[in-house]
């Protein structure tokens, strides 16, 4: 009896673990969730905001729907892994940390009938009190326990100055580029480096480095990290760009446009792996997109939704999983992303329902036993190409219990 007994409490303590353990990420879990953006007024393409600023982060999405509900969000605070950092609300929220939106409004003279939802935070309910990690999750107020969507954002607490470089004059040849990075603190008390300090460094929003990290250097008025390792990222290559603004005329990387039945289809142009180097860059937004539509005054309620076909030309892979990646798709390998292999016309294929505008996108393979993104067999690396690094420097010294956001830089 006494060992079942020890049995049922090790099985609740190791599931209470696991479950504090787990990380929280931007992802769609309902597919008439659509056109989720996070922005921010400090930088429209970064969320992050300074703690107790007049800063606000904006969560714009869409609900395909014929009619609205109401809709519901929960704020979590997350340690630098994003995490659960299980704090009390109390802690990290003036106010509340679960409300509703009331800022709405139905499409209007659109074929698919959505609506447009927006979250302004801080706001009159809720105002962030803690620099460090947010996840927001969102819900349906008649069904509290279904999340719809979950996305992220930081507040910033600046307490370092952060100088870094971008090394990328290796040659063509090389599929790398090497970051390096200086940490000034000035009066701000770092007694242990490597064990207080947490940094994230994401390229072109893919997170590439999360953790602690051995300095080079370690003196009062600098701490450096130089020629590491632990720094030097495979390089990637420029996003691929596609536009349909317009349902009647062709755009950018658009093949053909047809009525549908309830959806204007957008045919794209088939697409090939571009793992060659051909010494050519383009104009994109390192992954971004932006809702736009020819002929209407607001974008966010008069934009249309059309079926976008995609085609990628390669071999079957048995063991891997392959995804259209970009902000558009949260940066995360789903089943909403997936792509389905034609052994008749021997390309991967899919089709998804997006609102007009611009996107960039990329294909990545997972493999079915990890879940690590790569890029390289469709998209190649090559030093050349313009990444945008945005770094993030947490601390927590023995005295806290959360990790702190202290500093914040992007390199391109």
């Amino acid at each position: 009896m006494k060992n079942i007994l020890f049995a049922i409490l090790f099985l609740i303590i190791s599931t209470l673990t696991l479950f504090s353990q787990r990380k929280i990420t931007a992802n769609i879990a309902d597919k008439n969730v659509k056109s989720v953006k996070v922005t921010s007024t400090l930088n429209a393409n970064v969320p992050l905001i300074a703690l107790h600023s007049k800063q606000k982060i904006d969560i714009n999405f869409d609900i395909i729907h014929a009619d609205p509900h109401r809709i519901g969000y929960r704020v979590f605070f997350c340690n630098a892994d994003w995490s659960n950092a299980h704090l009390s609300p109390q802690q990290y929220i003036s106010g509340v940390a679960e409300s509703t939106i009331n800022d709405f409004a139905t499409s209007s003279g659109t074929r698919v009938i959505y609506t447009n939802y927006n979250l302004r935070i801080p706001n009159e309910d809720t105002k962030p009190i803690l620099a460090g990690n947010y996840a927001v999750e969102f819900f349906r107020e008649d069904n509290p326990d279904y999340v719809l969507f979950t996305t992220c954002f930081c507040v910033l607490e600046d307490k370092v100055e952060i100088v870094a470089s971008l090394d990328k004059s290796i040659g063509y040849k090389d599929d790398t580029q090497q970051l390096n990075l200086e940490i000034i603190p000035e009066s701000y008390a770092i007694t242990s480096p490597e064990a207080e300090l947490k940094i994230n460094i994401y390229q072109n929003n893919i997170p590439v480095k999360s953790g602690s990290l051995t300095p080079t250097t370690v003196a009062s008025t600098k701490i450096q990290y130089l020629n590491s390792n632990a720094l030097r990222f495979p390089a990637g290559n420029e996003y691929r760009i596609m536009e349909f603004t317009s349902k009647q005329k062709g755009g950018l990387h658009v093949d053909s446009i047809a009525k549908g039945t309830k959806k204007a289809e957008v045919f794209l142009k088939t697409d090939k792996p571009r793992n060659s180097y051909n010494g050519m860059t383009t104009n994109d937004f390192n992954g971004r997109y932006t809702i736009n539509a020819r002929g209407v005054s607001d974008a966010s309620t008069e934009a249309d939704y059309c079926k976008v076909f995609f085609t990628l030309v390669a071999d079957s892979l048995p063991d891997n999983d392959v995804h259209i990646m970009g902000e558009a798709f949260q940066y995360q390998p789903t089943t909403l992303n997936k792509m389905e292999y034609n052994a008749t016309s021997g390309c991967y294929e899919k089709e998804m329902i997006l609102k007009q505008g611009y996107y960039n996108y990329m294909y990545a393979t997972t493999n079915k036993k990890t879940p690590t993104l790569d890029f390289s067999l469709f998209e190649g690396n090559f030093s050349e190409t313009d990444n945008e690094y945005i770094i993030l420097i947490y601390h927590r010294s023995i005295s806290q219990e959360y990790d702190k956001l202290i500093g914040y830089k992007i390199v391109k």
